[in-house]
């Protein structure tokens, strides 16, 4: 459930304000998303892992 007045937004899209507005280099911005990519990735995910492996 979300406060009266508060958005969810992508993390792409607040990584592209990060950039817009200076508190991001462009190459960052990409470093930032390849981790969360890597972080969130089926093969990093211990449950599929435990799951795979039973």
């Amino acid at each position: 459930m979300l406060l009266p007045g508060e958005l969810i937004v992508t993390t792409p899209t607040l990584l592209s304000v990060f950039v817009r507005t200076g508190q991001l280099t462009p190459a960052e911005a990409l470093t930032v998303l390849e981790d969360i990519s890597i972080t969130r990735s089926w093969n990093a995910n211990s449950y599929v892992r435990g799951t795979l492996i039973t």
